[in-house]
């Protein structure tokens, strides 16, 4: 629920620039959404274009009621005051009970719906303004949707690239396991591959470095004492 006091405090213009700012940081996250998406995951591209749309209207939804509340107070009207009844202003919870009402409406005799004519009547405008909604919900859901499937992969994109720049090197692309050690498995699976140094991080890499880079100085230790000696040779 909106926070009508903190809204009574803001100018119309300090209100407009927070919505640009809740805009923007939406449409960030709808950016991070698509591009977690595998390109050739449609299932997954269509729960995110759903989740895309309940985020939109929901931000919407929002930002109309604190401009409601706001241009109620500069009219000198009561803030908490509900407006008269829009196609837009009535509540989730408020259309399920209203449908739930209908359902029970059309249970009961023939009587007691005569009696309660004019609140059936409310309930029949209340149904026209859920289907409206679902008619919108699901037109952005479409519209998401679309958007999603010509959407670049920008992990692809990325991973082609690197896959160019190696080539020459004659290098690959290694997956190691995604354990919050992954450079350490890194590590790990390069002084196996190069110095069949077998232990991983979880065997006690630690020593396995060492042992490693012991190795790296003495080789280091002996290329020194050879260039020496070949200078010392050469200077004869």
């Amino acid at each position: 629920m909106t926070d009508h006091a903190e809204i009574l405090t803001l100018s119309l213009e300090e209100l407009e620039e927070r919505h640009r700012a809740e805009q923007k940081k939406l449409t960030d996250k709808i950016i991070g959404l698509r591009k977690s998406v595998p390109k050739s995951d449609k299932r997954k591209k269509r729960e995110v274009a759903s989740k895309i749309a309940d985020l939109e209207y929901e931000l919407k939804k929002k930002q109309d009621e604190e401009l409601r509340v706001l241009k109620a107070k500069e009219a000198g009207l009561d803030p908490n005051e509900p407006e008269p009844e829009q196609d837009d202003g009535i509540s989730l919870d408020r259309l399920n009970e209203l449908s739930l009402q209908e359902e029970k409406a059309k249970e009961e005799t023939s009587q007691k719906q005569q009696q309660q004519q004019p609140k059936a009547k409310k309930v029949n405008k209340a149904r026209q303004r859920i289907e409206k909604r679902n008619a919108e919900m699901e037109r952005l859901r479409q519209e998401a949707e679309k958007e999603a499937e010509n959407q670049v992969d920008m992990a692809v994109v990325e991973t082609e690239a690197i896959q160019k720049l190696l080539e020459p090197m004659h290098l690959r692309i290694k997956q190691v396991t995604a354990d919050g050690h992954c450079l350490y498995n890194a590590f790990a699976d390069q002084l196996k591959t190069r110095y069949d140094v077998s232990k991983g991080y979880e065997e006690g890499c630690m020593a396995s470095w060492v042992e490693y880079f012991n190795k790296r100085r003495v080789l280091d230790l002996r290329q020194k004492q050879y260039l020496e000696l070949s200078q010392q040779q050469a200077a004869k």
